[in-house]
């Protein structure tokens, strides 16, 4: 979870309930495909396919739904490299902590410790001075109310609506490289 809230910075909501549906149908899928292999070899491929399309595309049907329902993805969410380390220590003095061979005090520590540094980061945020990380060599940071970019693609118009929506931004610039 950490690694996906760094990598991605959202967070899908309804995760539990979707793999619920979706482990079993995948383990069958892969079983399916294991034979339809085996199948294809001996001249009954045919066969099987119309089993495997049908798999795949309940799947998909089953992801495509549940994506749909309101609040199903939450985004922007503001994860660094510190974030990552410290929900990992977090979690792995909670795995200690269940086996009694530390004590309770080593994950409130890491909790205090979490809570600290996620109180700087935001207000950091509030004071509107951050880089933004977006894909393909792109540099973006929030300046006042003004997000700033040093590329137009269309795949920031969403962004600038996320993050629109979660710290009120106002407008988007475009910088070219030279400035």
């Amino acid at each position: 979870m950490p690694l996906v809230l760094y990598y991605f910075h959202q967070f899908p909501s309804y995760f539990l309930l979707a793999n619920l549906f979706v482990v079993p149908l995948i383990a069958i899928l892969l079983g399916c495909l294991l034979v339809f292999v085996i199948a294809c070899f001996l001249g009954l491929g045919n066969l099987l396919l119309f089993i495997v399309n049908g798999l795949i595309d309940l799947v998909v049907f089953i992801n495509q739904h549940i994506a749909s329902w309101p609040k199903a993805l939450i985004y922007p969410i503001g994860f660094d490299h510190w974030h990552v380390l410290l929900l990992i220590l977090l979690f792995v003095s909670l795995g200690f902590w269940t086996r009694k061979s530390c004590h309770l005090l080593l994950p409130l520590f890491i909790s205090v410790v979490f809570v600290l540094y996620d109180i700087s980061y935001w207000w950091k945020i509030e004071n509107r001075s951050f880089e933004i990380s977006l894909p393909k060599n792109q540099k973006a940071w929030i300046s006042g109310k003004t997000l700033f970019i040093t590329k137009y693609d269309k795949k920031n118009e969403m962004t600038f609506e996320r993050l629109q929506k979660t710290t009120g931004i106002n407008k988007m610039r475009t910088l070219s490289q030279k400035e």
